[in-house]
């Protein structure tokens, strides 16, 4: 499969064959440039972050393409998840290590 975020805020993903597949829009109106990027596979999950949206974040696959709550509040600019599976977060103040 063929994974694109996009400036629209949206997540498109297509067969290579077929050239069809799924699409998540997390477009809302706000007058911003809204995006998705960072996408990242992990295991059995797929990790992308959506950017200046009403509600910014990481989401994930297997949270039903929704928003993972990973219980940090600050914009997220970009991210990677490490073996252990913990967040590494970069923010525009720095770079945070997300664990449970």
């Amino acid at each position: 499969m063929i994974y694109i975020g996009s400036g629209d805020a949206s997540l498109a993903i297509l067969s290579p064959d077929t050239y069809t597949g799924q699409v998540y829009s997390y477009y809302q109106w706000n007058a911003s440039s809204q995006f998705v990027d960072n996408i990242i596979f992990d295991g059995n999950d797929t990790y992308y972050l959506v950017n200046f949206t009403p509600n910014p974040g990481i989401y994930s696959s297997k949270n039903g393409w929704q928003k993972v709550d990973i219980g940090f509040n600050k914009p997220i600019n970009q991210f990677v998840i490490d073996a252990e599976h913990k967040f590494l977060l970069g923010t525009y103040e720095g770079i945070y290590y997300y664990k449970d």
